[in-house]
């Protein structure tokens, strides 16, 4: 299994639909912007409307091959635990947009970082991960785990 992160670029195409059983809302945008340090009452994870959080891409199912971009020189704080999956020619991205220092991803202390669980063919690039927190504690920057899942292929980190 290779591991891989890369970055991406996200183009707004639709809003987020119903929620699942298990919280989850189904996404039929390709594209998920992030921006933790926006100021918007509006939030639909649009390029003009970012999401805030990081729990908010969390809790959205992603089709196969989306993107979550965050915006450039923004910082956001805890794990991002992204629910979908790509395929061969056409990976979920996780990466940057706009201009600027590269996005900062911090833990924050939790456990991990960028948890990549139960997925695969997953790029993440262009992107600052770190994890802050109290000492001695058992962190990680990026985590993939299979639980029940079989093989998962195709990783990329730069």
């Amino acid at each position: 299994m290779a591991v891989a992160a890369t970055a991406l670029s996200l183009l707004a195409t639709a809003v987020p639909t119903a929620a699942a059983a298990d919280g989850t809302r189904a996404s039929n945008r390709e594209t998920q912007y992030v921006d933790c340090s926006a100021d918007a009452s509006t939030q639909t994870g649009s390029s003009a409307f970012p999401w805030q959080s990081l729990e908010q891409v969390n809790g959205l199912t992603l089709k196969t091959g989306s993107r979550i971009l965050l915006k450039r020189g923004s910082r956001c704080t805890g794990t991002l635990a992204p629910n979908g999956s790509g395929r061969e020619g056409d990976p979920m991205v996780i990466g940057a947009y706009g201009s600027g220092a590269k996005p900062v991803i911090d833990g924050g202390g939790n456990a991990e970082t960028l948890l990549l669980k139960n997925t695969q063919w997953v790029e993440a690039k262009d992107l600052e991960i770190t994890n802050s927190g109290n000492p001695g504690r058992n962190k990680r920057g990026v985590r993939v785990q299979l639980q029940d899942f079989g093989t998962g292929t195709h990783y990329r980190l730069t």
